[in-house]
Parts: C-alpha cells; sequence; structure tokens
C-alpha cells in the first residue's frame, strides 16, 4: 500500500506534466478545459501472476469529487 498525504504529494511522486491538452469543456464555461498529462513507470512492475490477483488503484480525498480524467495503461512484460 502507497499513501499520499495530500494531492500535490501525489502529482510530484508522478513527476513533471507534459505539454497541456484540451479535453472537453466539463465546467461548460465556452472554453475548452486544459488537462496537463502526466506518467509514471511503476519499478520494479507489479506482476500480476494469477488470474485472481489485481491491482487497485483509490482515492479518498473530497478534492477528487469533481470531473476528472484518469487513464490507466498496463502492458506485459
Amino acid at each position: 500500500t502507497v499513501t499520499f498525504a495530500t494531492i500535490p504529494d501525489f502529482l510530484a511522486a508522478i513527476g513533471p506534466g507534459g505539454p497541456a491538452v484540451e479535453l472537453g469543456d466539463w465546467d461548460q464555461d465556452g472554453v475548452a478545459d486544459l488537462y496537463l498529462p502526466r506518467t509514471r513507470t511503476v519499478v520494479p512492475p507489479v506482476l500480476l501472476s494469477e488470474s485472481s490477483d489485481r491491482l487497485e488503484i483509490s482515492y479518498g480525498d473530497p478534492a477528487l469529487d469533481r470531473p476528472a480524467v484518469v487513464y490507466l495503461r498496463a502492458t506485459r512484460g
């Protein structure tokens, strides 16, 4: 289990963001909303060797109770 005390702590652990991307108008103010993509490679990789294994990502911070975009990509090694 890995826990971060704040969203800025979590984002700092992921690393710097890439170029901003326009993804819709969630707040419906007529201006496209910008998102700052971030990536993180997990080293060593999380190995899920059994069909019953799972990787669970969750959050409990009320600051995330708003529209957001999260993509998770998994690859086979």
